[in-house]
């Protein structure tokens, strides 16, 4: 049996990857949660799930079975502005990880962010001095593990925009956000900001993670998403949803935006700004067909299908 210890085990995107490494009978799962009680029954129930009360800011109570774990999934975050994003991203994580045994340990798959690459794949200077504290402390962990001892057994994750979340599993901020703005479609649909972008649903996040847990030789990082979509693209597949007509729609620089904040009051970040003058959002993706398996939500619409019955 393979142990694995995953953190962030009880959100969306935790959820679908403890559900798609259950498929697999060689694994014993060790889940990080801080309310064990709201876990679902069928993990609680299962023998082959361990799950361990706790957050990051305790991970020392799990210093034992880390150091008898051969894979380590980190999945946790913490999204805010505060100095918790530095904690939980970047101390504790690092205190995590020197609980490995090197004699066992053999791979850690670490998920970050794609807001931190540029089209060529590199991690952008700015970053560290113009993101938001959750930018900067993605930046500061991947620096982090980047010097650590293990640099050379970690995989990172950069997933794109991720939806996900049903009846079984918690939405996404992104999926949750989009629900809320629904009622803006209206207006929303004569619009067109001139760019393109990447998703990618939770569940074809979990089969890239099964499928990477298992290989021999993976890459040192991989950029989860589906093929660009333009937002004209979007907004358009959005209302065929929701049956909402559209007869034109004005298009808008991204750059233009910024003008426009100003003129509505919308106060932008240092970070927001240099998004909308630097929109490299395409990049060299993968997802399950990398793999050889098949996406569970290849296409926007099925996406957005997805969350609408969510």
């Amino acid at each position: 049996m393979r142990t694995i210890f995953i953190t962030g085990a009880s959100g969306c995107v935790g959820s679908y990857v403890v559900d798609a490494l259950l498929r697999r009978e060689d694994v014993q799962l060790h889940l990080l949660s801080r309310h064990p009680d709201k876990l679902p029954e069928r993990w609680r129930s299962e023998p082959r799930v361990t799950v361990h009360l706790g957050t990051m800011e305790t991970i020392e109570t799990c210093k034992s079975i880390l150091s008898q774990s051969e894979i380590l999934i980190h999945i946790a975050t913490a999204w805010g502005d505060g100095p918790d994003s530095f904690i939980t991203n970047v101390e504790k994580t690092n205190e995590m990880i020197s609980y490995l045994d090197p004699a066992i340990f053999s791979r850690m798959i670490y998920f970050s962010t794609a807001s931190l690459l540029n089209k060529h794949h590199e991690i952008v200077a700015e970053a560290e001095y113009s993101g938001t504290a959750y930018i900067r402390s993605k930046y500061g962990c991947y620096r982090m593990l980047e010097a650590s001892p293990i640099w050379n057994r970690v995989v990172t994750i950069f997933p794109t925009i991720i939806l996900g979340g049903d009846s079984t599993h918690a939405l996404t901020h992104v999926s949750q956000g989009f629900k809320e703005k629904l009622p803006y479609l209206n207006l929303i649909r004569w619009l067109n900001i001139d760019g393109a972008f990447h998703f990618i649903h939770a569940a074809d996040i979990a089969q890239c993670i099964a499928a990477i847990a298992e290989l021999k030789d993976p890459k040192s990082h991989y950029v989860l998403g589906q093929a660009a979509l333009t937002v004209k693209a979007a907004i358009q597949t959005i209302c065929r949803v929701y049956q909402k007509k559209i007869w034109f729609q004005w298009t808008i620089p991204l750059q233009g935006l910024l003008p426009l904040a100003g003129i509505l009051g919308i106060k932008l970040s240092n970070w927001d700004r240099y998004c909308m003058t630097h929109p490299e959002m395409i990049y060299s993706v993968s997802n399950p067909e990398t793999f050889g398996l098949k996406s569970a939500f290849p296409t926007a619409e099925s996406a957005i299908l997805a969350v609408r019955s969510s």
